[in-house]
């Protein structure tokens, strides 16, 4: 189901704070729209498949999904 307005706050309220403690950026503006359904499994699935298929470059898959949706701002749940 969508994300509660309660719930995105909290959420975007944690990113900033880990932006401001490392200086990794994340693209808070416009993030988690309303309606968006917070499903990692999509992600989970393609770095499941990445091991299967080439474990060495798993992690690479992992760290471009992850600049994907919190850097760039991109819905990596389709």
């Amino acid at each position: 189901s969508a994300l509660e307005p309660a719930k995105r706050r909290y959420i975007l309220e944690h990113w900033q704070a880990v932006e401001e403690a490392t200086g990794q950026t994340f693209r808070l503006q416009g993030a988690l729209p309303e309606g968006f359904v917070y499903d990692t499994t999509p992600a989970c699935l393609a770095v499941t498949a990445a091991r299967h298929l080439d474990p060495d470059r798993a992690w690479a898959l992992v760290g471009l999904i992850q600049r994907a949706f919190y850097s760039e701002g991109r819905d990596v749940t389709r």
